[in-house]
């Protein structure tokens, strides 16, 4: 059996320590979302972005960016603008109020914005 690179484990365990910190907040604010959806908010910036452009820069994560958005839309932590669902390609997304505030929540929780792109990176 080969064994498994060393590297491995200590990410996984990084990872689930990030999930538990981000569901953690997610908890005391009694918010229903996903930690990716979660991560997903907290890497946004507070000025308007394209979706299609924030996922090519990787701050939405996950596979379905537009389902993403439309959860933070949902819980109105996010305004959406500039397309509709038969042009996914123009819509554009900004933060709220109520996303700014738990979006810099998730990050004071995990050691702040730079820590939070650097995991998400990885």
């Amino acid at each position: 059996m080969t064994p498994m690179p060393p590297e491995v484990p200590r990410t996984l365990a990084a990872h689930r320590m990030i999930i538990g910190k981000v569901q953690v907040v997610l908890a005391h604010r009694k918010m229903p979302l996903g930690a990716l959806e979660a991560l997903s908010l907290a890497l946004l910036p507070p000025e308007r972005i394209v979706i299609k452009e924030a996922k090519r820069l990787a701050l939405i994560l996950g596979s379905a960016p537009y389902q993403t958005v439309e959860r933070l839309h949902k819980h109105g932590l996010v305004a959406c603008s500039g397309g509709d669902k038969s042009r996914y390609g123009r819509l554009a997304v900004e933060l709220t109020p109520k996303g700014i505030e738990l979006a810099e929540a998730i990050r004071k929780a995990l050691g702040g914005a730079d820590v939070v792109r650097m995991e998400a990176a990885e």
